[in-house]
């Protein structure tokens, strides 16, 4: 009789290590051995994705590409990354963890070294959709393998690199782009990151044993359902990270592509609530731990915009510094941010996670409204005491969310946890980062606006006089409109600033309570 297809939901790592044999010290060392280079791959894509947003200017000045071209760069990662969110744990299972590792390896090569050659739009897209497929799949197995390297004890310590590698790059890719200068330097990342790939690989490689290909894992899978949730997250990532710079549904096909994503995802749980073998166990979401992180995780990517982008974005507008200047204000806080993790999960065993995830929260808030006094003088030093904060909060929120939503989750249930997780905060990211960015449009405008308004109502003599110099000196009645409209545009700027870290601090106080909802974790003491 033919041996049943095991679930689609089975991580990598028990493909790795049969569990007749859980105590074999050598399958133990190879599941942590895993561990690490799964860990290893999430970091290196995950960074690099990050630096190129931060140097998509230089990036795309070295292509010669427009800024719509550009922009496009962004938004392919995180779709690349989706369609290979739900493959991973079946290909693992089919291809073996040797092999798939391997195979995750090189296409993260091939993207870096295909970005580290002079090329054209088309290759710098290709190279983006390679990458994020690579990010894909070694997130899955991190996330998988965090419950099946530590068996038989607390996951804590796995769940805290998970943790960081899923959320610390884009908190030091910042600091990180204080040695980037300029589009000269590229080839050069690109060619480290390549280096670093092939390692990852030959790791891998020496690893594990050699397994055949199992097909039988790729014909049990739920196609349907796997097409429904690839394509659905890849056009919402797809039409919400170009959304504000078309005007949302000016452009007809940013409203389609959010229309096909929302289809797409409604079919993909139809058919996951049918399916005999379902891709994804979509239970975990009505969980009272899991389901209520996972919302939670969506929810607190809002939050974490204001490090990520509005005081980088703050700096860039009122002081003129390119982003490797602008580090500067980071770096001497990066390595507390990085052992904050490890100890935000090795205190949780004794304190409640919950609270420790809430108090972050309201205290990343409360530093964000410390950035509500902004005007357009402020540089660094004004900002040095919110991103104390946020570089130290951070890492708590992270690590602590993350083992509240793990609390209930079994190591079967490690993979489909993964997908959630992973999308959950990919689509949270970009939905957040575009919301951001269509307020702080929307109310600069406004602000501008009236600005210009009161210019002209309460100074009727000045109107005149500029009148004067339009018949006597239209260059200098240009200098002078010009000047004085520059100047309203910034002070505007720094009122929609303000209006932003007000918003974003309100929206942390209000999803700080929610954590208290989920079910209090059964590991700790």
């Amino acid at each position: 009789m033919a041996e049943a297809v095991a679930p689609v939901g089975a991580t990598l790592a028990q493909s790795a290590a049969p569990e007749s044999a859980p105590s074999s010290p050598v399958i133990a060392e190879r599941r942590l051995a895993g561990f690490a280079v799964a860990l290893a791959g999430t970091f290196a894509t995950g960074i690099t994705a990050q630096l190129l947003g931060v140097g998509i200017a230089d990036v795309g000045g070295r292509l010669s590409l427009s800024t719509v071209e550009a922009s496009w760069l962004r938004v392919v990662y995180p779709a690349g990354l989706v369609f290979m969110l739900p493959l991973a744990s079946p290909l693992s299972r089919a291809l073996g963890p040797r092999h798939y590792l391997a195979l995750l390896a090189a296409l993260f090569a091939a993207a870096c070294l295909a970005s580290a050659v002079e090329g054209n739009f088309s290759t710098a897209v290709s190279a983006r959709l390679l990458h994020g497929l690579s990010a894909g799949g070694f997130s899955i197995v991190a996330f998988g393998l965090a419950f099946r390297a530590f068996a038989g004890r607390s996951p804590w310590p796995g769940l805290a690199w998970v943790a960081f590698v899923g959320t610390a790059p884009a908190m030091l890719a910042l600091p990180a782009a204080a040695w980037l200068d300029g589009g000269a330097v590229w080839p050069w990342v690109f060619l480290a990151t390549a280096i670093a790939a092939i390692a990852i690989g030959a790791v891998a490689l020496s690893v594990f044993p050699a397994e055949g290909f199992d097909r039988r894992h790729i014909t049990g899978l739920d196609w349907f359902g796997y097409a429904a949730l690839a394509i659905g997250l890849a056009a919402m990532l797809l039409g919400f990270g170009q959304a504000d710079r078309f005007f949302w549904t000016d452009a007809a096909w940013v409203g389609g592509l959010l229309l096909i994503g929302s289809v797409a995802l409604a079919a993909f749980l139809i058919i996951e609530t049918v399916h005999p073998t379902p891709l994804v166990e979509i239970g975990l979401m009505a969980s009272g731990g899991f389901g209520v992180a996972l919302a939670v995780n969506l929810l607190w990517r809002l939050p974490l915009v204001e490090p990520t982008v509005l005081v980088p974005g703050a700096l860039a507008t009122f002081t003129g510094l390119r982003p490797n200047q602008v580090a500067t204000v980071f770096a001497p806080i990066v390595m507390l941010h990085v052992l904050l993790y490890p100890l935000t999960a090795h205190v949780a065993k004794w304190l409640d996670p919950r609270a420790m995830c809430a108090t972050a929260l309201m205290l990343l808030a409360a530093g964000t409204a410390l950035d509500a006094a902004v005007t357009s003088t402020w540089g660094l030093p004004e900002f040095r005491a919110s991103q104390l904060i946020a570089f130290t909060t951070v890492p708590i929120v992270a690590t602590s969310l993350l083992l509240v939503a793990t609390g209930d989750v079994s190591p079967t249930q490690g993979a489909s946890a993964g997908v959630l997780w992973n999308a959950a905060a990919n689509l949270g990211g970009t939905v957040a980062g575009t919301l951001t960015a269509t307020f702080l449009r929307l109310r600069t405008d406004l602000h501008q606006s009236a600005i210009l308004e009161n210019v002209n109502a309460a100074a009727a003599t000045a109107s005149q006089a500029f009148g004067g110099l339009a018949v006597s000196g239209g260059t200098a009645h240009g200098h002078l409109a010009g000047l004085i409209v520059g100047r309203a545009h910034l002070q505007a700027s720094a009122l929609a600033y303000q209006d932003a870290f007000r918003l974003l601090a309100l929206v942390g106080l209000s999803v700080a309570p929610l954590v208290m909802l989920a079910r209090r974790p059964g590991f700790i003491r």
